[in-house]
């Protein structure tokens, strides 16, 4: 799960205790420890498949720092990402390491799910001008470009429905089990997209493309060649 992406990291935890481990992420995918300890594989097992998830230069662009703790505040989320403050064009990356509980195939489908937020939502998504009339579809970075991800996700997933899906939050999935990958999908287009693109990258190749979830899933065979 994530939380709002302008989410003020300090609130997450009452203390520097805390965190386990605090790491700047450097030019080249070089993560240099700023707090803490590696004191267990796991938390290098994330470090190692943040790595092969985010490309070299995505991730020399993008990412600014981890943060490993036991677990975050609410108890539901396993990861989030957030803007980093000083610098918002680059982001942190928040993982609860109970996370673990439910095994490394889930920490793998979070911390995917929570690489595609930044995909979609960083800086080179956004038009230029904030004061430029918006066409598209807004979110709290700001209006997407034409051409973004998450807008031709918004245009051919969700626009024609949108007011009916937003009143209508909480029973969407029940409502249409067979047009959301998970019921998380359902809260909104940027869960619906980084939901899809999890689980895109764990089945690439849905079968039934009459079936709009899996059409979802098939979107970014198409846009991201």
């Amino acid at each position: 799960m994530t939380t709002p992406h302008h989410f003020d990291i300090s609130t997450s935890f009452e203390n520097e205790e805390d965190i386990l481990a605090k790491y700047a992420i450097e030019k080249g995918e070089k993560f240099t420890l700023l707090q803490g300890e590696n004191k267990t594989i796991n938390q290098q097992k994330v470090i190692d498949w943040i790595k092969h998830i985010s490309p070299d230069s995505f991730s020399d662009t993008y990412l600014h720092t981890l943060i490993l703790a036991p677990q975050i505040e609410n108890d539901d989320t396993f990861a989030y990402v957030t803007t980093n403050s000083d610098n918002p064009r680059r982001w942190d990356i928040v993982v609860a390491m109970d996370a673990f509980h439910d095994g490394e195939k889930e920490v793998v489908y979070t911390l995917i799910h929570e690489f595609s937020h930044i995909v979609t939502l960083n800086y080179s998504q956004m038009q230029e001008n904030e004061n430029t009339l918006c066409h598209n579809f807004i979110v709290q970075e700001g209006c997407l470009q034409n051409d973004a991800y998450l807008n031709t996700f918004y245009n051919t997933f969700w626009k024609n429905q949108f007011d009916v899906y937003t009143q209508n939050r909480e029973n969407n999935y029940q409502k249409n089990p067979n047009a959301f990958v998970t019921e998380y999908a359902a809260t909104n287009p940027e869960e619906d997209i980084a939901e899809s693109f999890a689980s895109f990258v764990f089945h690439p190749n849905p079968k039934d493309i009459n079936n709009i979830k899996n059409q979802k899933i098939a979107f970014f065979t198409i846009t991201m060649n």
